[in-house]
């Protein structure tokens, strides 16, 4: 969050096309989500047969790719790329906080909530957050495009 513009701007790139290139990111996953396609990151074999081996199902460690991913990244980034002041940044380390509070609520009840949950419902839920990402994707792709090309707004 407090390095992000200044390793954009040592590769030349702007915060605007740092948004796309996100957007474009979390359009793939949100599609992928709709489609019921695979999960972003499955694991390498031997990461695979020990889940299997694991007695939880719903811990996953290889979702944390998934968390502080490439979605987490942009946002923070193109947030902080729009921040001049304390306050701003005050507001956003905030709600990263409250966010990975209610992450982890969530995360720690996991099995709680699976248990109450159809594999119908989890497939609804999971299409239904693949739209809204992909929603939130195409906002940062249009964000982005407006002011990469003036012409287009």
């Amino acid at each position: 969050m407090f390095t992000g513009t200044s390793i954009l701007k040592f590769f030349g790139v702007s915060v605007d096309d740092f948004r796309i290139a996100g957007g474009v990111v979390l359009l793939m996953i949100g599609l992928g989500m709709l489609n019921g396609g695979a999960r972003a990151h499955t694991g390498s074999p031997a990461e695979q047969n020990q889940q299997a081996q694991q007695e939880d199902p719903t811990f996953y460690p290889l979702t944390f790719p998934m968390l502080v991913g490439p979605g987490t990244i942009t946002t923070l980034v193109v947030l902080a790329g729009h921040t001049s002041s304390v306050a701003h940044y005050t507001a956003i380390a905030a709600a990263l906080v409250l966010v990975v509070v209610v992450l982890g609520v969530v995360l720690f009840f996991a099995a709680n909530i699976g248990h109450h949950m159809s594999e119908t419902l989890r497939t609804i839920m999971t299409r239904l957050m693949g739209m809204v990402l992909a929603g939130v994707a195409v906002q940062m792709l249009v964000t982005g495009l407006k002011a990469v090309f003036p012409t287009l707004a």
